[in-house]
């Protein structure tokens, strides 16, 4: 599994040591196939065979040699500017969230970076006294590894009841990836399900998940064939707000807007509010 220092990607056993230049590459990859040439301004030609665009033409884009760019997305040992990376990025029209994690690939600081810190006592007995007063609605907060670690009683009519789950199954990823209450619950379940895999995504790539998150997200690999599929094509999300669609057991269909907020004192904790779209 890719962490600072590994990388998943296609090809043999997906699970294999990699240094970050070679998931840079494969990110580079994915980005460019999904171009189409004619949104660039570059002409269309019917005997193309591969899908977006060229690696060539991306570096005419980006203003860097063809075969310097080839190296960089081959996995070899390149390491870009800053410069470069922005280039790159308005070549491949990125958004912020997919800017910065292209930065964070193509830098070095993030390997050498400790991975974040639990949030203290303290921190964790606020937030959870936050939680468990909020009104009609759900609120949940999960820890650096994406676990429940409180939430408020509409939570439990809206998701499920974390309270009777343990290990990977309080665990919010994994419960909406494998529990099939999450599907009858969520009516978007895959743009839902798809959206916390590129979150994931972001913050393994970003190194600012706990890696003891790892042996649960190599198990998914192995039974969850949605999660295979979704992180292979190595979409990131770094979601604050989203709006989700429910079927709530005595409500009927219901459309909230999720906000998630991390308290400044430990960003390694996140608090998902609920509220009706007006």
């Amino acid at each position: 599994m890719f962490w600072p220092g590994k990388a998943l990607h296609s090809g043999g056993n997906p699970y294999v040591e990699s240094p970050r230049h070679v998931e840079l590459g494969h990110y580079l990859r994915t980005r460019r196939e999904r171009i189409k040439p004619e949104t660039v301004g570059l002409p269309v030609n019917h005997r193309r065979r591969s899908p977006g665009l060229r690696r060539e033409e991306v570096a005419f884009l980006a203003s860097v040699s063809p075969a310097w760019y080839s190296r960089l997305e081959q996995g070899n040992k390149v390491r870009p500017s800053s410069v470069i990376l922005d280039s790159l990025a308005d070549a491949l029209q990125l958004d912020d969230t997919e800017r910065r994690y292209l930065h964070a690939l193509g830098s070095d600081k993030i390997s050498t970076a400790s991975p974040p810190t639990a949030p203290d006592k303290r921190t964790v007995a606020l937030v959870r006294n936050l939680v468990e007063d909020h009104g009609k609605l759900p609120v949940f907060a999960v820890d650096g590894r994406g676990d429940l670690i409180s939430w408020n009683g509409p939570t439990r009519e809206w998701y499920t009841d974390f309270g009777r789950r343990a290990g990977h199954d309080r665990n919010f990823l994994w419960w909406l990836l494998t529990a099939e209450e999450a599907r009858v619950r969520i009516a978007d379940w895959a743009a839902y399900a798809r959206d916390q895999v590129a979150g994931m995504r972001y913050a393994v790539g970003t190194g600012t998940i706990d890696p003891s998150v790892q042996p649960m997200l190599d198990e998914l690999h192995e039974h969850c064939a949605e999660f295979r599929e979704w992180w292979e094509t190595h979409d990131v999300v770094d979601q604050e707000v989203a709006t989700r669609t429910f079927h709530h057991p005595r409500q009927g269909l219901r459309r909230v807007d999720l906000l998630t907020v991390r308290p400044v004192v430990s960003v390694s904790l996140s608090v998902v509010f609920h509220r009706p779209v007006t």
